[in-house]
């Protein structure tokens, strides 16, 4: 019984030894799992990352890559807000990356999670779903070397929880190797999203910092008009900042404004120029209907997500690129 435990104890250490030396800093690898999902026995952590608040799509349904925009898509998508946990595990060099589909497949289900999508290999699309988030993701968690090769990929999305606290993961896996590595694993690329409003009402800026900043730049950023993601509809916690819009135009007769509407880049070209023309609209409609401006001082425009201020490749990016400016409209 010694020797087989020894046996087994060294077969262990060498199949972690081999994922070592792709793995990150201590402070990562040794980092404890989400308590909802255990990884993969004898998975190595090697990217990390916590948000409080994002949001985010889920992807279910095959992959297949726009031409237009040139990035991989899938055919149904869910978008959805709230604290994101992301973790990239390299699994052992002897265990193949369909082996690690059937065990998160199956503790899935024996957690009380149901299934959303699943696909393997081929039915998953021309591009693998991990690939598609990585993509977005890596220079977040620190890994932007790491990529999926589009060999054997599998994929896998629950839903569970409880009603009070539902949980959403989303678990990719696929061969893959580092950049100028010839090493091909198994890699798994894990998400799990805790869905949750975000606390609205807390950004507005005042009639006075509104004509400061005007004055000085002729437009003004604003964060405090709030919508429900692909929604038009201004949300009530958009009173304050609205107030605010009204409290400007009114001390400041002589005014004309352009009110810009501003997504990030999820979604896709023309459907966020609809949107956020639609959102610049809603905003033009609540100060006249409800405030009392003349129409005629305002100009609704929305320029969806040509106009960046951040990069969309990040969550802190793409909440700054959601926005609606006043411009400035000076007289001919």
């Amino acid at each position: 019984m010694c020797n087989r435990a020894y046996i087994w104890t060294m077969v262990a250490w060498l199949a972690a030894t081999a994922v070592a030396a792709i793995a990150a800093p201590p402070s990562v690898s040794h980092a404890a799992d989400h308590p909802a999902v255990q990884r993969f026995k004898g998975a190595v952590l090697i990217g990390r990352s916590e948000t409080p608040f994002e949001r985010l799509s889920l992807e279910l349904g095959p992959t297949y890559f726009d031409k237009q925009e040139r990035r991989g898509r899938t055919q149904n998508s869910q978008a959805i807000e709230g604290r994101v946990w992301r973790s990239v595990y390299v699994a052992p060099a002897t265990t193949t990356a369909f082996e690690v589909f059937r065990n998160y497949s199956q503790a899935l289900e024996t957690s009380g999670f149901h299934q959303l999508y699943a696909c393997e290999a081929a039915a998953c699309g021309a591009i693998s779903h991990g690939s598609i988030y990585l993509t977005r993701d890596g220079p977040a968690i620190g890994l932007s070397g790491f990529r999926f090769l589009n060999t054997r990929s599998y994929f896998v999305a629950a839903g569970g929880g409880t009603a009070e606290k539902p949980l959403f993961v989303l678990i990719m896996i696929d061969n893959y190797r580092t950049s100028g590595s010839k090493t091909t694993q198994a890699g798994i690329y894990q998400l799990i999203i805790e869905p949750r409003q975000s606390q609205l009402g807390q950004v507005v800026v005042d009639g006075a910092a509104l004509a400061q900043q005007i004055t000085a730049e002729g437009r003004a950023a604003v964060y405090g008009l709030y919508f429900d993601s692909g929604s038009s509809e201004l949300k009530t916690e958009s009173r304050p900042q609205l107030q605010q819009l009204a409290a400007y135009l009114s001390s400041n007769l002589a005014a004309s404004v352009i009110v810009v509407g501003h997504t990030d880049s999820q979604g896709g070209l023309e459907p966020n120029l609809s949107l956020s023309q639609r959102r610049a609209d809603a905003v033009v409609s609540a100060l006249v209907g409800e405030y009392g401006i003349g129409r005629q001082r305002l100009t609704a425009k929305g320029v969806g997500m040509l106009a960046p201020v951040a990069s969309n490749r990040e969550p802190n990016g793409r909440s700054r690129n959601r926005r609606v400016e006043i411009v400035e409209r000076l007289a001919n």
